[in-house]
């Protein structure tokens, strides 16, 4: 039994460590309109994301494997408007797509979930300009790039320049930086075979030695001597020799 115990240690510990080792994502986000915080499977391509989380799902419910470990939810809005208003807004973002993975899931999710949500900054909304080919890209970023102005002063900039044409290139922009995303973080079959392959091959850590320890009886009177009316001391080696 003690060889048995060991060997189910060993084997726990090998899959523990497999599992860090083939841990594998997922990751599908979803779009949402101007100061928007519903699902609109029509808008964008929400509706390929929306496929894709629910395909994932379905997976998980037909086979044992792959297991998911954990999930992780992000809320995002864009940086112009109130900071305020914007922070709910990417909560209720985030909060709109759990509640998505809910129902479309037809097997029990993990316990181990984080959630999320952030405001993008303004260095985002210059990572988007920049990489873009709206007709006054360097006007805009010129704008942006002014240390002097406060994000709230830059914005208002940004909409009044060239009587609102400047803002107007920019709009179709924040999409990217108004959405949702779901990560699912998960194991498959495969890996774990293939990583206890090859954990098995090296040597199973050395067995713990358990020295013999004599209990003293604290009971015994002073004179008293071990006989037929009075047990030896109680070793735990036999005690675990019992055991087994």
């Amino acid at each position: 039994m003690t060889i048995l115990v060991c060997c189910i240690l060993a084997l726990s510990a090998l899959t523990a460590r497999a599992a860090d080792d083939a841990g594998a994502r997922m990751v599908s986000s979803v779009t949402f309109v101007v100061n928007g915080s519903d699902i609109d499977a029509s808008y964008g391509r929400n509706a390929e994301s929306l496929d894709r989380i629910r395909c994932f799902l379905d997976s998980i419910a037909r086979d044992s494997f792959p297991a998911i470990t954990s999930i992780e939810y992000t809320g995002y809005a864009s940086p112009e408007g109130p900071a305020a208003a914007n922070a709910l807004l990417a909560r209720k973002r985030m909060a709109a797509l759990e509640d998505f993975v809910m129902k479309a899931a037809t097997a029990p999710l993990p316990d181990e979930i984080s959630r999320s949500y952030e405001v993008k900054g303004m260095e985002s909304l210059a990572e988007v300009i920049e990489k873009s080919d709206i007709a006054h890209r360097e006007e805009a970023m010129k704008i942006l790039g002014d240390s002097t102005r406060s994000d709230e002063v830059k914005i208002n900039r940004l909409r009044r320049a060239r009587s609102g044409r400047i803002w107007r290139e920019i709009v179709p922009l924040l999409e990217e930086l108004r959405y949702a995303s779901v990560t699912f973080n998960y194991v498959s079959l495969e890996e774990i075979t293939r990583l206890l392959s090859g954990s098995m091959k090296d040597p199973l850590p050395e067995p713990v030695k358990i020295e013999e320890v004599i209990i003293p009886d604290t009971d015994r009177a002073p004179g008293d001597t071990i006989g037929s009316n009075y047990p030896p001391p109680i070793s735990l080696t036999q005690t675990a020799l019992r055991l087994a």
